[in-house]
């Protein structure tokens, strides 16, 4: 009866309620990411980000259901106190792993925006190469017809 109420009472917190089993939309990104086709130092970061998560939210649920039985007497608080490590190491794993996809992240965009400023300078100086060859197609009509004119004159 004592385990019945202590649930009961961990379950009010929704918080913990929201984040029970978390980690399977953790799984489902992690397969998300593994068929895209993104460059091997993004998956691979992804990977060990998605995997931080997880363990991460596997600690919280264990956590949740430690505080349960240390509330109940069935367990002592020392086992609790281990998850609590593992749940800190694991939070901040993935903050840093975040971290570094972002400046990842940041990087390749750069490099595809060198790519298109190199290819949009090339059309543009195309363009006016085209431009240049059109002008001195108009001025050699002109001449020519000038010329005729005259003639006829």
């Amino acid at each position: 009866m004592v385990v019945y109420y202590n649930l009961k009472e961990s379950i009010s917190s929704a918080r913990k309620v929201f984040r029970l089993f978390r980690f399977f939309d953790e799984i489902k990104g992690l397969s998300k990411i593994l068929k895209t086709d993104k460059p091997f130092g993004f998956k691979a970061l992804s990977v060990f980000t998605y995997c931080c998560s997880i363990m991460y939210y596997i600690s919280d649920n264990t956590m949740w259901l430690f505080d349960i039985f240390v509330k109940s007497k069935i367990m002592d608080r020392s086992h609790k106190r281990n998850w609590k490590y593992r749940k800190n190491y694991c939070s901040f794993s993935r903050v840093i792993a975040y971290t570094l996809i972002l400046i990842y992240s940041i990087y390749l965009q750069e490099k595809d925006n060198h790519k298109n400023t190199d290819f949009l300078k090339r059309q543009a100086n195309a363009a006016e190469d085209n431009i240049e060859a059109e002008e001195r197609a108009y001025k050699y009509l002109l001449e020519g017809r000038r010329k005729i004119r005259f003639l006829i004159l």
